[in-house]
C-alpha cells in the first residue's frame, strides 16, 4: 500500500493523541480469504488514569 505525507501524519498525530490512553499499532497483517492490513489500530488501557 502506497504511503502518502498526508497518511504518515495521520498516523504520528493519532499516535501522539492516543499515547496517554492506551496503546497504537500499525500496519498489522490480517489473514483471511485475502490479506488484508489494518493501517491503524488502537488498544485502550481503561485501567490507565488518562481515561478519567
Amino acid at each position: 500500500m502506497a504511503q502518502y505525507k498526508h497518511d504518515r501524519f495521520f498516523k504520528f498525530y493519532i499516535q501522539s493523541l492516543y499515547k496517554t490512553k492506551g496503546e497504537t499499532q500499525q500496519n498489522i497483517q490480517v489473514r483471511n480469504d485475502e490479506d488484508l492490513e489494518i493501517d491503524l489500530m488502537f488498544f485502550g488501557n481503561r485501567d490507565n488514569p488518562g481515561w478519567q
